[in-house]
């Protein structure tokens, strides 16, 4: 005879001990269970507020009740854990009569109309913080006010946003129960992008120094195209030192350092050289010429089938050309002020390739391995344990060197030569146990 599964009976209340009608009933084993499908059991309170959970496989459960969504408020909630050993009746109570209401204005205490507060539960009772959590908003009306029912509890977080101006984070737990929120307007730079002839520059990208991976290359930030070389930026922050770097294709990026102020300011001419053009004869190992060759900061253009590169906008002075061939090794070279011609011949470079093995001697298949040196590169292993580099630049290189995944390698050291194959046995620390998969359930 089987054993039946612990079934949890309850009642959902409000503050005053009415029960809430249509009540949303989320139970599983654990806190974390709670956003995992497969784990947790969802059940509406009936008519009385009355429900019964069934399908959890542990005497101890957590439960979050949620009020049912109404015309002009939204859902509130509440947490708790509970256990069948405490044989008491499982009451879940939802306060519905927190109430939040306030003013947002600007610094010079003008009512801000259209702007968005939010309101978000910062740690559900008997659970403590959580990473997530459903959220209550209005939008501000005519002279600046809001209001915000059925918050459930004050253990909240007021975000407050109004375009043009710097949010606002407000901690609910010791604010007023009338709160006035002051916004700061935000800096807002224009300006025009042009070259050294005063010439306006009519496509080029702006953003802050975190939108950069390096001088040359942008992940991100605005585009502008624009016939006048017009830019207006407002990047949302308030009376901060703020570094903007403005790129042209073709040209060395340009950065610039702004003590922004509040409100609109414009600032003189952001101005981009046209900068010197170095032609560049590549040839490939043999001497013969080399296409598809292209330089950084200049990835649009590559050299042709008689290995002619054109390298523009560089500045005048000292600097390093890091050139990318086709299955070849980068290579740096040194171009002095003043140059306008090079001959740059790559080398073929080194080649390792391997296996990964235990200490029993089974493959270790799918794995990551690392290669560190003076060029740095990943790879995994084959199904038979196999990985391979191929053209590295000449130097001594550690393979191995990383503790991602499951495995472990010892490092080693080897001394990469052109044109040479060098071969290594990579072995593990400790024995290999296969892929770490979770049971289906």
């Amino acid at each position: 005879m089987g054993t039946s599964q612990p079934k949890f009976e309850g009642v959902v209340v409000d503050s005053k001990g009415q029960p809430v009608a249509k009540a949303i009933v989320v139970a599983a084993p654990t806190a974390d269970d709670l956003h995992d499908p497969r784990l947790k059991k969802t059940v509406v309170a009936d008519a009385k507020g009355r429900f019964v959970v069934r399908g959890i496989k542990t005497r101890t459960a957590v439960f979050i009740a949620a009020s049912p969504l109404r015309r002009g408020f939204n859902p509130v909630f509440v947490s708790k854990k509970v256990s069948l050993a405490a044989k008491k009746p499982l009451v879940l109570k939802i306060d519905l009569g927190v109430v939040v209401s306030g003013k947002v204005v600007s610094q010079q205490g003008k009512p801000l109309s259209g702007a968005l507060v939010e309101a978000r539960l910062t740690r559900l009772p008997d659970l403590g913080p959580i990473p997530a959590s459903p959220t209550l908003d209005a939008v501000t009306g005519k002279h600046g006010r809001f209001c915000l029912r059925q918050l459930g509890s004050r253990d909240a977080e007021l975000t407050v946003n109004a375009i043009g101006f710097a949010g606002e984070l407000v901690d609910l737990e010791d604010a007023p129960d009338d709160l006035v929120v002051t916004l700061r307007r935000v800096a807002i730079v224009q300006g025009r992008v042009v070259d050294d002839a005063g010439k306006p520059i009519r496509k080029f990208k702006c953003g802050s120094r975190g939108l950069f991976t390096d001088s040359h290359f942008m992940f991100g930030g605005e585009e502008f195209v624009s016939s006048t070389g017009a830019f207006k930026i407002n990047l949302g922050l308030p009376q901060e030192l703020v570094k903007l770097t403005f790129v042209v294709p073709g040209r060395s990026p340009v950065e610039r350092e702004f003590a922004w102020t509040s409100g609109l300011q414009r600032v003189d001419d952001v101005v981009i050289p046209r900068g010197r053009t170095v032609a560049i004869k590549v040839l490939d190992p043999e001497a013969k010429p080399l296409a598809g060759v292209w330089s950084s900061g200049n990835d649009g253009v590559t050299s042709d089938s008689k290995g002619r590169l054109k390298v523009t906008g560089l500045p005048d002075g000292d600097l390093t050309l890091r050139l990318h061939g086709p299955g070849l090794p980068s290579k740096e070279v040194k171009c002095g002020a003043g140059v306008r011609e090079l001959t740059v011949t790559f080398e073929r470079g080194g080649r390792i390739e391997g296996v990964a093995v235990d200490e029993m001697g089974k493959l270790i298949p799918r794995h990551p391995v690392r290669l560190e040196g003076p060029w740095n590169d990943s790879t995994t292993t084959d199904e038979n344990g196999k990985f391979e580099f191929q053209a590295i630049k000449p130097g001594t290189y550690r393979v191995g060197a990383n503790d991602d995944g499951p495995v472990r390698f010892h490092a080693q050291d080897v001394v990469v030569q052109n044109a040479v194959t060098s071969t290594i046995r990579l072995l593990s620390r400790f024995p290999y146990l296969g892929d770490l998969r979770l049971p289906r359930r």
